[in-house]
């Protein structure tokens, strides 16, 4: 009887048993069984098999499939044992131990193989030499295919050693470098700490194991001291390296890795396609192209091409890649004098990085002047670019838009460029394309001019951008702006990094910074917009254009009310952008000042002093004859009389907004704010209404608001329709599930926009909806407490009535009576000095229940 895993054959009775139990198989399926058994441990070419087990008959390649699945299913978990040799056939492992089950798992950080054309001699070569040496390395040129080799060899080898490591040299830069590499692979396998490669040496000792040391060449003299440490002594361990030059030790076992067998000139295309070149060449191809189609005078050009680059593999690889893009006759026509761009250079660079070089020096000489003059100038682009992008660039070098698109359509063509999935009418690159373009740009001196080309185009495209349409929605503002965000911020990068650049800075940051808030990206609004306003106080710094320095001051006070708070430094930088409105007579930037101040002075909770603002709002409105913003002005004054606590007069102007045909048609332009103002009027309605008495179906309409600004997907706009309308109003209706919702929503909404004061809300909104569940213990309140002094930091202190009245009543649910009474009066205090009277009603009837009830309220 012959084991083959959990199976018993008896190869003169023909049977098969598992376990004592007859296992059925077909004649054929026994018969490939008996010739794969007469070769166990080697590889059985398909064509043995198939002479074998159908003698003197010529059938399908897949008759064999067929048996070979049959005999893996009837080997169960052993099925591995059957192994599948790309290119060469198959081969019976032999049987594993009983101790296999003990095996230290193998390492799983082999890098995948590729099918290999020409090389099953080299297997078997490469194989039998292990029989008699510890070391083999295999030599060659780089680019000749040595580390496809040995990987395809330690596939094969895989069930001969419990453990096999891999260690590329590739990314290793020193001697130690490599010593921590090899320490490291091994750390999974032996216990304790190994310090050195002698200390590994003696650990490996009777420990079966091969190690694969790839690219050795640039650290070669370690790499033999490593091998040779490694080996001595210790007739288990195999070494497999590969290198352009021997590691030269008394254990090493050199093979050159030849290239591949080419065509003879005049060979008959039977021929042709047989050779081992020509296999590689066209499979290649197809992978490249698979409509590209074959025919006889392909397949000469393709064998010119083989025998002229001489059956090296790496060449052939990327003439293959060439040819699916140029074609076969360009490629050919361009051999001359090329070899040596696909060759490897000197040693002190990495073979990866010689030919990634190698392969655009040569797409790159293949180009046209204006084809090269673009290709270079497309790696100053950051995330992509426009044909409009590229032609503004092209233009200032002379060349016509037509001859830009037809540049474009080339470098497309010739795999240079590509077609963005996400957006067709961009175009992107390879990271390695843009650097090569990169450094052609630096090699020609054209770099400046080309950053200066750059910054110049998107402070335009900012300025008359089409996100500036009217009537365009937030998801197509996003598309058309976000997708040039990489490019804005590599251009202020370049501007603001030197002096003498910094106005053309302040000119890009003028029309690009406010788009990051409109996006909302405030925390980087905020970022840019700081780092132009420095440079507008920098002395060296001249230039000081008006319309530049209103668009960042705009920017920067209308990030900071969210990401630092309506502190005084936003009402100091809003009056400056006021004052300097006024003075160029800018009556849209005025406004957007005016706005600014008026949502300051409201979100400090600040009524009195927002309503100032609110009449010089509609009083310029009317002035300069603006439907919109007049319509504008009636939300500006709604808002404002509802937080003055008149709730009836602040309906009226938001029912007035709302009726308004400009607010509806122009529903996304405001004063820089691009806010849907519908849903934002319909969210402050449902407010306004539950302090009329109209409690019925609040809710309801702030959910609907809600609804509306998710449609849109304007993260501000949902952020504050959630803090102004939906969460205030659960907690009036005491709707601790809606609230606990709408709480959730918010944290979501702000960590995206980077919204940090309404962000600093979300914990002491979590507190009020697990007070109105049950009551909160001493050190829940003091967390509470700890909550709400962080909303008193930022100075958001406009929804503080509602939060203080909610914190004094878990206090004197607890048994706090006297620390609820002095909340209230703080409260009652703040909302008397800054007219806040929104509110006050419930807090003065709160603070006559806890005079009433007295301790007792904690019952109640």
């Amino acid at each position: 009887m012959i084991n083959v895993g959990p199976l018993q054959v008896c190869l003169t009775e023909r049977t098969v048993f598992r376990q004592d139990v007859p296992c059925s198989l077909s004649s054929r399926a026994f018969a490939i069984l008996e010739a794969l058994i007469a070769s166990r441990g080697t590889v059985i070419s398909k064509d043995k098999l198939l002479e074998h087990a159908w003698p003197k008959r010529i059938v399908e390649e897949n008759n064999l499939q067929v048996h070979i699945v049959a005999l893996r299913r009837a080997l169960g978990p052993s099925r591995d044992l059957l192994r599948t040799v790309s290119g060469l056939g198959y081969m019976l492992l032999p049987q594993p131990d009983t101790a296999s089950s003990e095996r230290l798992a193998r390492s799983s950080d082999l890098p995948p193989v590729d099918r290999l054309f020409g090389r099953s001699s080299a297997v078997h070569e490469v194989l039998s030499s292990f029989e008699s040496s510890q070391v083999v390395t295999l030599t060659g040129a780089g680019g000749i295919g040595k580390t496809s080799l040995a990987l395809e060899i330690c596939h094969l080898l895989d069930s001969a050693f419990p453990c096999i490591r891999f260690i590329s040299l590739a990314p290793l830069q020193s001697d130690r470098h490599l010593k921590e590499a090899l320490l490291s692979s091994f750390s999974d396998v032996l216990k304790g700490s190994v310090l050195s490669v002698e200390e590994l040496a003696r650990k490996l000792r009777d420990f079966p194991c091969l190690i694969i040391l790839d690219n050795c060449e640039h650290l070669i003299e370690s790499a033999a001291y490593v091998t040779q440490t490694l080996t001595l002594g210790n007739p288990s361990v195999r070494v497999l390296a590969t290198s352009r030059e021997p590691l030269q030790i008394h254990s090493e076992r050199v093979y050159a890795v030849p290239t591949l067998a080419c065509p003879a000139p005049l060979a008959p295309q039977a021929e042709v396609v047989e050779t081992d070149a020509v296999k590689l060449f066209l499979h290649r191809l197809r992978r490249s192209s698979a409509e590209f189609q074959i025919d006889e005078s392909s397949l000469g050009l393709i064998g010119e091409i083989c025998r002229r680059l001489e059956g090296f593999p790496l060449a052939i690889e990327l003439a293959a890649a060439r040819s699916a893009a140029l074609g076969l006759d360009t490629v050919r026509m361009h051999l001359d004098d090329r070899f040596a761009i696909l060759r490897g250079g000197s040693r002190d660079l990495p073979p990866r990085h010689q030919t990634l070089r190698a392969v655009f020096d040569w797409s790159y000489n293949l180009l046209s002047p204006t084809e090269q003059m673009l290709f270079r100038l497309t790696g100053i682009f950051v995330d992509g670019f426009s044909l409009e992008a590229a032609s503004a660039l092209m233009t200032r070098r002379g060349v016509s838009e037509a001859e830009t698109v037809q540049a474009l359509a080339g470098l497309v063509t010739k795999s240079l460029l590509h077609i963005d999935r996400a957006s067709p009418r961009r175009f992107r690159q390879l990271e390695s394309a843009q650097a090569y373009a990169r450094s052609r740009l630096d090699e020609l001196g054209e770099t400046p001019a080309a950053s200066a080309a750059h910054a110049s185009f998107f402070r335009d495209f900012f300025a008359k951008g089409p996100y500036r349409s009217e009537q365009i929605s937030v998801d197509a503002a996003h598309h058309v702006v976000g997708a040039e965000i990489g490019n804005m911020r590599a251009a202020m990068s370049w501007a603001f990094d030197r002096d003498e650049r910094a106005h053309i800075g302040i000119e890009l940051a003028g029309t690009a910074v406010p788009v990051l808030f409109e996006l909302p990206l405030l925390d980087e609004c905020e970022h840019w917009a700081s780092v132009a306003l420095d440079a507008l106080k920098n002395p060296n710094v001249t230039a000081r254009p008006v319309q530049a320095r209103l668009g960042i001051l705009s920017a920067y006070a209308s990030a900071a009310v969210y990401t630092q708070g309506p502190s005084t430094q936003v009402e100091s930088t809003w009056k400056e952008a006021l004052l300097l409105a006024q003075t160029s007579q800018d009556s849209g930037h005025f406004l957007r000042a005016i706005w600014g101040l008026w949502n300051r002075s409201l979100y400090a909770g600040e009524p009195a002093q927002a309503l100032t603002y609110a009449l010089r709002f509609r009083s310029e409105s009317q002035r300069i004859a603006s439907p919109l913003h007049v319509a504008l002005g009636c939300r500006v004054m709604g808002l404002t009389l509802h937080y003055a606590g008149k709730h009836a007069e602040a309906r009226d102007e938001l029912i007035a907004a709302l009726s308004t045909s400009e607010i509806r048609k122009f529903r996304w332009s405001t004063t820089g704010v691009r806010t849907d103002q519908i849903a934002a009027i319909q969210a402050s309605l449902a407010r306004v209404n539950w302090f009329l008495g109209e409690t019925g179906d609040c809710l309801q309409q702030a959910e609907l608001a809600e609804e509306t600004a998710n449609m849109a997907g304007h993260e501000l706009t949902i952020a504050y329709i959630l803090i102004e309308a939906t969460i205030p109003i659960a907690i009036l209706q005491r709707n601790r599930e809606a609230l606990v919702r709408a709480v959730g929503e918010l944290e979501i909404r702000c960590r995206r926009a980077g919204l940090r004061i309404w962000s600093a809300c979300c914990d002491a909104l979590a507190w009020i909806a697990e007070a109105m569940d049950r009551r909160l213990t001493a050190d829940e309140l003091l967390e509470m407490a700890s909550s709400i002094d962080r909303i008193r930091q930022t100075g958001y202190l406009a929804p503080m009535p509602l939060i203080i009245g909610e914190f004094a009543k878990a206090l004197a649910a607890s048994g706090q009576h006297a620390r609820a009474l002095t909340e209230v009066d703080q409260a009652l205090e703040h909302g008397v000095k800054h007219e806040s009277w929104w509110y006050q009603p419930d807090l003065e009837g709160l603070r006559r229940s806890l005079d009433d009830l007295g301790p007792s309220f904690a019952g109640k």
